[in-house]
């Protein structure tokens, strides 16, 4: 029998009928005869790739390409088919080929976008769908891939004209409403999203789409935005019925629910989309959190066992950490109890001993944050262990003092008596009724408690103990330093008569003899500025406000910008109202800011640095020459009988938090004091009249100093970033006011016994012998009190700050060889550590990286090695202070937690021209755990991504094999 040979229009005939096993034994049989018929090849690809065979169809492509090279479309098929397989390199490679053969070819240059995209080449994509848009305008799918491309680098508004452009092509195109819609939300531009939502959803016709489900989704975000939560939750439900699959639509709902405090709704939601993906962390906390709320915590600790065990990492380095603490304070014990909690959870011990964990981890988070001054959320933690334990009286007293400190005296008076419900004639709950009820001057009743401790029958020297502490006895002096200072008696903080935001206004307002204001350029000086005697202007009592040949005296000033008068203290009864209305309110307004973490304030900022996604986590500052912050004045200014307030350090955690400078009349002067959680640049919200020394009960004893004292301290003024950009640069700003150091008889700063203030105070010409530690004497006032300004603002460093301390220790550089690649690490932090450090490690050094560890070093060590180094990796911390030093070019990469990103080294690469490059880590979606473990985000430990580390080594030119590992 003849056998007949298929022909090549059988085989097309077989595959426009999707014949797909006929075509691929056709094409076999043919090319058994034809091994070299590169058409019988492609088609036998073609037909394989059909039935779901890319390996074969590869195979049978490849042949075809060797027979015939020049054919683009079997080069597109290829990069198709890797694609599919993820090997996306391969792919990329076979549609450039397609490309180059066919360059007029549209859909080509989008496929190579499309696998650009995929590998975060986004440049190289940008480029492909740029292409194919210039080859052919109407294609909707490239202007929308473009789209998405401009947002997942934070374009908002080029991905909007992207999106726009897609839907006047093709009027149906859901995505493009739907993306569109996202980028308008994430702009706050809320009717705009709604409207095309609204459009979106117009285009809804018989044929059923489960996109329709998205898009009523996003419509509920919208209009929870809003404020209309019973048209968010129609929306969301739209939603789920027209895709029951749509897990963002249950959680969106679950969250709804949970506002509004129904969380039994809540839970039922949560559960429905466990049941769609039970591998979503985020969704098994917020199940936990809702259990948590209704009490049931043996349920939620369930969940919350199942979320740390999809990501252990966090949980495992925790505990690790915690297991080598001594408990030696507060915040110790709290990270103890909290690393108990979460190894008794995670080995599913007894729901008793989990709860006593946990209750322990509340109570001492409560007390470090109370110590520490943030008694609003102090509450909070005594509140939860209330939950859990309603009958420790510790916990009333705990949370009656909260209360009290937020002058919240009736709420407190109340917390107290619950505890006496337990326990009846406690003796520490009667002293702090008799406390707070004095402050409410109901003095009969504070009396009354105050004689039922004494009839209690407790010795005589532990009452007085307890009376003294609460000033109703003398408090001891504290001990003399070796200079002359007499103590005067305490002050309370209400005796501040007001508050002016500027020194300047509090010189033009009042008259002072000797008083001296020197306004000292700061913001562009150089090597070559000199004092000049220029702006010094001499206040006296007779003569009012007196020019030295100025330009604009002080006096011409106040004609043209007359002073600002001074603010007025909040009342105590004003105080306790306001906090009593702020206890009883929703969660944070927008009238309410968070300080220097603040997050929206911190979003402002990094929004001017214009920084763009490169793709896998990786970002690049791309900052204009010029940022719009205001800089403020820097002068020094002469007090006669001066006081200041500077919190001290009394722990590693309880840091320097808080100072004031006190005028002799009374008033407080807002530009040289300062306070956390302070305020970033640009704040609309910052009110001086918050300021913490007016919540304090009493002032330290003040000591007073026969002499000209110079104030130096700063806020964290023990770190090595706030040292160097807040507490050093005074010194020059009193060297730049012309100002005789001679004459200066005493320096306040924070108490410098590490060896880097040691250093740079040595090297600045600053005496030990002349130092006088604030933490040691925190109220002083002085014959005269010289007060240099801050150099800026806080956690925004000055050019002025960064020509000096260049001009300063540069000049000191070693002659000692350093590497060109560094990565620093935090092994020894106590916080902000990198989890993953050792495969870190084992990845850069493959491209030449030493590890430092900068702690080791001197100062001028580090000078030298920032001076000559090319390339550093470092996570967030103080050790990129030092970047101050480098050259331009520099190129940094900075490690941050996805919950910490902060612009405090972008500014100085911005003004040195370094080249910065920021990744964000792993983020530990546990969100209940996560705020148990790290109270602030600042505290965060870091897990790196190793892909994301790997495309940033690519995006540098890093991978690049180098031909020395140190400069000569």
């Amino acid at each position: 029998m003849i056998k007949v040979e298929p022909t090549y229009q059988q085989v097309k005939a077989y595959l426009a009928k999707k014949q797909w096993g006929q075509a691929v034994a056709s094409c076999r049989q043919a090319l058994k005869r034809q091994p070299d018929s590169g058409e019988f090849n492609v088609l036998l690809g073609f037909a394989l790739a059909a039935q779901g065979k890319p390996r074969q169809a590869i195979y049978a492509y490849s042949k075809a390409v060797q027979l015939q090279p020049e054919r683009a479309q079997t080069h597109a098929c290829l990069g198709e088919l890797y694609s599919q397989l993820k090997d996306l390199s391969t792919a990329e490679w076979h549609y450039q080929q397609a490309v180059y053969l066919q360059p007029r070819q549209a859909e080509y240059h989008y496929n190579l976008g499309i696998t650009r995209h995929k590998l975060w080449e986004w440049d190289a994509a940008k480029e492909s769908y740029q292409q194919a848009i210039a080859l052919n305008p109407k294609d909707a799918k490239a202007h929308y891939h473009l789209g998405v491309l401009y947002g997942e680098r934070g374009q908002l508004e080029e991905a909007s004209n992207s999106y726009r452009q897609a839907i006047t092509n093709q009027p149906d195109y859901l995505s493009a409403y739907n993306n569109l819609g996202c980028v308008l939300y994430d702009l706050k531009q809320f009717e705009a999203a709604k409207a095309v939502y609204q459009q979106g959803i117009d285009q809804q016709g018989i044929d059923h789409n489960p996109k329709w489900g998205t898009l009523y989704n996003n419509l509920g975000k919208v209009l929870q935005a809003q404020g209309k939560p019973g048209q968010a939750l129609v929306a969301y439900s739209s939603a789920i019925e027209l895709n029951p699959e749509l897990k963002s639509a249950y959680l969106n709902l679950g969250r709804l629910w949970q506002k509004k405090g129904n969380y039994p709704v809540a839970v039922q939601y949560f559960e429905r989309l466990l049941r769609l993906d039970p591998e979503q962390i985020l969704t098994y906390s917020e199940c936990a959190s809702a259990l948590m709320a209704q009490g049931k915590l043996a349920l939620a600790f369930d969940y919350l066992r199942k979320a740390i065990a999809l990501q252990p990492a966090f949980v495992e380095a925790y505990c690790q950490r915690a297991k080598a603490l001594p408990g030696q304070d507060i915040f110790e014990r709290s990270q103890i109890y909290c690393s108990g909690f979460l190894e008794a959870l995670r080995n599913k011990e007894d729901t008793f001993q989990v709860c006593l964990y946990l209750s322990q981890t509340y109570l001492y988070l409560g007390d470090t944050l109370l110590e520490y001054g943030a008694s609003k959320q102090a509450e909070k933690y005594y509140q939860k262990a209330l939950q859990i334990q309603p009958d420790q009286v510790e916990l009333y007293i705990r949370l009656g003092d909260c209360l009290a400190e937020q002058q919240r005296l009736d709420a407190a008076v109340m917390t107290y008596h619950m505890g006496l419900a337990l326990q009846p004639a406690h003796p520490q709950i009667y002293l702090r009724l008799g406390q707070v009820l004095s402050k409410q001057k109901r003095f009969q009743q504070a009396l009354e408690y105050y004689e039922a401790l004494w009839h209690q029958h407790l010795e005589e020297g532990k009452v007085s103990g307890k009376l003294g502490s609460l000033g109703v006895l003398p408090r001891d002096n504290v001990p003399r330093d070796n200079y002359s200072a007499n103590p005067l008696s305490s002050q309370p903080p209400h005796r501040i008569k007001g508050i002016y935001e500027a020194t300047r206004d509090w010189y033009i307002s009042t008259e002072c003899h000797g008083c001296y204001y020197i306004e000292v350029p700061w913001s562009s000086i150089d090597k070559d500025w000199q004092y000049t005697g220029s702006r010094e202007i001499e206040v006296s009592v007779n003569h009012g406000l007196q020019g030295n040949g100025l330009p604009k005296d002080l006096n011409t000033m106040s004609m043209v910008a007359p002073p600002a008068s001074a603010l007025a203290p909040i009342s105590v009864e004003a105080r306790q109202s306001q906090s009593q209305s702020q206890s009883q309110s929703q969660p944070q307004s927008q009238s309410q800011c968070g300080g220097v973490t603040c997050n929206r304030c911190m979003r402002r900022l990094c929004n001017q640095f214009e920084s763009i996604h490169l793709g896998n986590r990786v970002y690049q500052c791309n900052p204009p020459e010029t940022l719009s912050v205001d800089s403020p004045t820097v002068f020094v200014a002469t007090i006669p009988q001066g006081r200041a307030w500077i919190a001290p350090q009394s722990s590693y955690w309880k840091i320097c938090n808080g100072i004031a400078i006190i005028t002799p009349d009374d008033y407080l002067l807002s530009d040289v004091s300062r306070n956390y959680p302070w305020y970033l640049p640009g704040c609309q919200n910052y009110d001086p009249r918050n300021h913490i020394i007016f919540s304090l009960d009493q002032m330290p004893p003040l000591e007073y100093i026969d002499g000209t004292v110079a104030v130096l301290s700063g806020l964290s003024g023990h770190g090595y970033y706030h040292w160097m950009f807040d507490v050093l640069p005074r010194i020059e700003i009193l060297r730049r006011s012309g100002i005789d150091f001679a004459k200066i008889d005493w320096f306040l700063i924070n108490t410098p016994q590490q060896p880097f203030q040691q250093e740079t105070l040595n090297c600045l010409g600053i005496a030990a012998n002349k130092i006088i530690s604030s933490d040691r004497y925190p109220h002083i006032q002085a014959r005269e009190l010289v007060l240099p300004s801050f150099p800026g603002h806080f956690d925004w460093v000055p050019k002025g700050t960064i020509n000096f301390l260049r001009q300063t220790f540069l000049p000191q550089t070693l002659e000692l060889r350093y590497p060109e690649r560094i990565y620093i690490t935090r092994a020894q932090a106590r916080h902000r550590q990198v989890l993953n450090e050792t495969e870190v490690k084992e990845l850069l050094s493959q491209f030449g990286f030493i590890t430092i560890a900068l702690e080791s070093l001197s100062v001028r060590e580090q000078v030298a090695l920032f001076t000559s180094v090319k390339v550093i990796v470092a996570p967030h911390g103080a050790g990129l202070t030092n970047t101050v030093f480098c050259r331009p070019g520099t190129q940094i990469i900075e490690l941050v937690s996805p919950n910490y990103v902060r612009t405090d080294y972008w500014l100085i690469s911005q003004q040195l021209g370094l080249k910065h490059y920021y990744v964000k880590g792993e983020n530990f979606e546990c969100y209940p755990i996560r705020k148990l473990m790290y109270t602030s985000s600042l505290t965060e430990n870091i897990l790196v991504n190793l892909d994301s580390l790997q495309s940033v080594i690519k995006i540098t030119g890093l991978n690049q094999l180098i031909s020395r590992v140190y400069n000569q």
